[in-house]
């Protein structure tokens, strides 16, 4: 395990598979699994691209490269919290009485 990783990050990351294949109507669990692998892969693709543009845009405008990391922390900490209060828009349920 490396410095940087969290040890609950397996738990966590497959935990939200199994969430997406139960709450998925009967016989399209598949497409929920398939819809979250396509959705974490965006999200790491716009990640690395807007934190490069963060850094490239300092660099640019001649400003230090720490302002350029300051701003790619910033968008990688706005992002989780805008999935927070976006998340409690998503209806309740109960899985376990189906």
């Amino acid at each position: 395990m490396g410095p940087c990783r969290s040890p609950t990050r397996p738990v966590v990351f497959n935990t939200l598979y199994l969430v997406a294949a139960e709450t998925a109507p009967k016989g399209a669990e598949t497409g929920a699994i398939a819809s979250l692998q396509n959705t974490n892969r965006l999200g790491i693709a716009l990640g690395t691209g807007l934190g490069g543009a963060s850094v490239a845009v300092a660099h640019y405008a001649g400003a230090p490269v720490a302002a350029g990391l300051a701003g790619a922390f910033a968008l990688a900490t706005a992002g989780p919290l805008v999935s927070v209060l976006l998340a409690g828009r998503l209806y309740a349920r109960d899985v376990l009485q189906r």
